[in-house]
């Protein structure tokens, strides 16, 4: 594991500052800052890309180190500071330059602009700090290259377009009089933001000259602002002189900030350039402000796939698992690189894609197109609520319910098989059994415990060591002991690098299921577990150190419960004296569904623990919800592990989300 490099910035890069969040943006905007409009520019579509330009800051905030720094620059001193006027000025003035000089749209002006200028301060706040590039993913940084350059070419159209608008007619007031045939043309004198510093950023935008002459402008100071559109105008400095109203900004399709403001609809947005193939409709929409959405499945598979990986934030830490049959998931990717899933209820209009979805899960389940491979049957019932033998036993003898419409059953005891698949015959025979089943009855979805043991040839004081460590409160004291062990030769050497290779493995688990850290990963539980808790607080927050310290009997259980077995002894030997087997167990808690494996998941459910929704898969909730509380009432929850099993044999393990209370995750293992 790397060691956090010392970097020197005015804000934190870790933590977001949310003090000044506010989740009605780009409506309600209360956050005004003193910029100066050009004679005749239109100052409430110059307010409303502020709006944008805020949201856009906001909503990817946690998204990477630089997207922090940045938005904690614009929101210092509850956004009463230089920088966030500073790229302000520039939005307004692209704004500007986009509506009259290009001939864009209003709206369409406004949302590119907020989303280039955007992305122009994440490239040049990174410029000026490149040491954050060591917490950055080659992608971001490629992107953030691009943006560098593209920051160029604004510059040159903004410092130019004060001189282009006095060559107007009426100052620019007939937006049709005068029209930019391109952009980056040679860059004229710049000018004099008032209030901005005479500095230069090198490589990225200019922050204005000292040599340039100040354009004509008319003063405006942003205040209060109700309706959360338009700034209001302040006494002292009177609106812009004969300034365009526009009046015809689409508030029905504004720039979308987050998922709630996505419309995943052919024909609600169709710029210029685009077409929509009437036999594919939902192969690739638009929506304003660049963003585009595209069926998760076939972006997975396509070349650009990279590019199209989920984006890790605070607001949805984990991904979702959809039902093919009632819903399609799609990927939304924002003009900076954020991407998000959206989850779609179907339609007519997708059969193709409801087709596609299901010859790909087909595929993935190894059941070969064309051919028809019969599965084993299982009941199915509305209830969902587990039931023990005894219960099934009284219900079917009563007559009161059919085989075929058994709810789950919770077998008792352990089963102990060589092998996932013994244990999976072992658990349906006994269940077959006890039930009275025949041979043509289905079986109902059914729930079991099976356990694996590591025999361990220890003593029995080395093996009350170890097994004191399931109280553990932090790595450190698991560390402590186990190096205190086998420098004292109770533990074997062999047996201590097993256990720290489960424990390693236990940890890194914890970090990509429960946290959903991709990232960072320990190399070695001995060296890199105490220090680890440190890492992540200066990493990300120390939230995350605190719910890692928070969890270590469940890492510890999960890799190092130890079990002790007697052996049976004959009539008139005395049981204590009879040699004793110790070891480590696996132990999980098994569901299995009865369901195909298409009916569970989605393209994206094979590595990443994903969200299982109640909307999509309200079954399966229930199921997991009652493994978890029968995992707690029998004590295990902290070592045994929960799987769920398919019918054609596929198997996921649900994992308890640490981002988001009571989050149920499921990762195909």
């Amino acid at each position: 594991m790397m060691a956090q490099t010392g970097i020197q910035l005015p804000v934190s890069h870790q933590q977001v500052d949310p003090s000044c969040f506010n989740n009605n943006l780009p409506q309600g905007n209360d956050k005004w800052p003193t910029v100066q409009f050009l004679p005749g520019a239109d100052t409430q579509l110059g307010g409303y890309a502020i709006a944008l330009f805020r949201g856009f800051a906001q909503s990817r905030a946690a998204k990477s180190s630089i997207h922090c720094v940045c938005y904690n620059l614009l929101q210092m001193q509850q956004f009463q500071n230089q920088f966030w006027q500073q790229w302000c000025q520039y939005v307004v003035d692209f704004t500007d330059f986009l509506q009259r000089g290009q001939q864009q749209p209003p709206q369409q002006a406004a949302e590119k602009a907020a989303t280039r200028i955007y992305q122009c301060m994440l490239a040049t706040v990174l410029n000026q700090y490149p040491a954050v590039r060591q917490f950055l993913d080659q992608n971001t940084q490629v992107a953030l290259n691009d943006a560098a350059a593209l920051a160029g070419n604004i510059t040159n159209d903004i410092n130019q377009w004060p001189q282009r608008v006095m060559m107007m007619p009426n100052n620019g007031n007939n937006p049709n009089a005068f029209t930019v045939q391109g952009v980056g043309h040679t860059a004229s004198p710049g000018y004099i933001n008032p209030g901005a510093p005479s500095t230069s950023a090198s490589g990225g935008m200019l922050l204005g000259t000292t040599s340039a002459p100040s354009k004509p402008t008319s003063s405006f100071v942003a205040g209060s602002q109700p309706q959360g559109l338009a700034p209001m105008h302040s006494e002292a400095h009177p609106a812009p002189q004969a300034a365009q109203k526009s009046g015809i900004i689409d508030h029905d399709h504004n720039a979308p900030i987050n998922v709630a403001d996505l419309k995943v609809e052919p024909k609600y947005y169709v710029p210029n350039g685009h077409s929509i193939d009437p036999a594919r409709p939902y192969d690739h929409i638009r929506n304003p402000g660049g963003v585009e959405i595209r069926p998760a499945h076939q972006v997975l598979k396509s070349k650009d796939k990279a590019s199209w990986k989920r984006t890790v934030g605070s607001d949805t830490p984990y991904g979702v698992i959809i039902n093919p049959n009632t819903h399609m998931l799609f990927l939304a990717k924002w003009v900076d690189g954020v991407v998000k899933e959206v989850v779609v209820p179907l339609v007519p209009e997708m059969d193709y894609l409801k087709h596609e979805l299901s010859e790909e899960l087909r595929r993935m389940a190894m059941r070969p197109k064309g051919i028809v491979v019969p599965l084993p049957t299982y009941a199915t019932s509305p209830d969902q609520t587990v039931k023990t033998v005894e219960q099934t036993q009284f219900a079917l003898e009563s007559g009161l319910v059919k085989p075929e419409a058994l709810s789950p059953v919770s077998l008792e005891g352990y089963i102990t098989g060589t092998s996932d698949l013994e244990n999976e015959a072992l658990a349906r025979n006994s269940l077959v059994v006890q039930l009275g089943l025949s041979s043509d009855d289905p079986v109902p979805p059914h729930e079991y415990i099976s356990v694996r043991m590591h025999e361990l040839d220890i003593s029995d004081e080395c093996f009350q060591e170890l097994h004191t460590l399931k109280a553990a409160v932090s790595p450190t004291v698991v560390v402590e002991t186990l190096k205190k062990l086998v420098e004292s030769g109770a533990l074997p050497l062999r047996y201590f690098n097993f256990i720290n290779d489960r424990l390693t493995r236990s940890v890194n688990d914890f970090l990509q299921d429960s946290l959903s850290i991709e990232k960072i990963k320990i190399g070695n539980y001995m060296d890199d577990a105490v220090e680890l808790a440190e890492y992540l607080r200066n990493k990300r927050s120390s939230a995350y150190e605190d719910v890692y310290l928070g969890n270590t009997s469940l890492i510890i259980g999960r890799a190092l419960s130890v079990a002790c077995e007697s052996p049976e002894v004959a009539d008139g030997e005395d049981p204590e004296k009879a040699p004793k087997s110790y070891g480590i167990i696996d132990e999980y808690l098994n569901f299995q569904l009865g369901l195909p494996s298409e009916e569970l998941s989605n393209l994206n459910l094979t590595t990443e623990a994903c969200v299982v929704s109640p909307t999509a898969h309200p079954n399966i909730v229930i199921a997991l919800r009652a493994m978890s509380t029968r995992a707690t009432e029998l004590g295990i929850i902290k070592q045994a592990r929960m799987r769920l099993i398919t019918s054609d044999g596929f198997y996921y393990e649900v994992i308890m989300g640490k981002l988001v209370k009571g989050a149920l995750l499921l990762k195909r293992i």
